[in-house]
């Protein structure tokens, strides 16, 4: 989607959720992949690796342990990657926004087991114009996805 002028605040980014997942092993993962998830593990051991389904999309995921806490990351075949998530200790829970620690208060009076990570969307955000003295209606923005398709329609 295309935005005129440099002040239009960006439509809502939309990734595909996972809609099923599968363990796999190295060898299972595509070699671009598996060189991300190396790079962003850190040399780091995989806990587990698995293959998602994510609309017309597939990805992969790697679980690690960094710090006493997991960490994972989810690439596309090619090697572009798509999110990182890191769970948060409870030292780091006292940084949250104060709305978020609210919300996570209240789901635990209700009685529920709460995790909280912080989670990355790797999303390129793409200005453009045409020449030093464009006029407005010749410059935009894109929001894409790794793959580079438009991270602001549903894929």
């Amino acid at each position: 989607m295309l935005l005129a002028g440099g002040c239009s605040a960006p439509p809502a980014v939309v990734l595909p959720l996972e809609v099923d997942e599968v363990e796999v092993g190295r060898e299972d993962v595509p070699p671009a992949a598996m060189d991300t998830l190396d790079r962003v593990a850190g040399g780091r051991p995989f806990t587990a690796l698995e293959r998602e389904g994510r609309g017309r999309l597939v990805a992969y995921e790697g679980e690690w342990q960094d710090g006493g806490v997991e960490a994972e990351a989810t690439v596309l075949a090619d090697g572009g990657l798509l999110e990182t998530e890191r769970e948060l200790t409870l030292a780091a829970f006292a940084e949250l926004p104060p709305a978020v620690r609210e919300r996570v208060r209240r789901l635990e009076a209700e009685g529920y087991e709460v995790e909280v990570a912080l989670r990355l969307l790797h999303v390129f955000d793409v200005d453009y114009r045409r020449g030093p003295a464009a006029a407005p209606d010749t410059e935009g923005e894109l929001l894409l996805r790794p793959d580079g398709s438009d991270a602001t329609r549903r894929p």
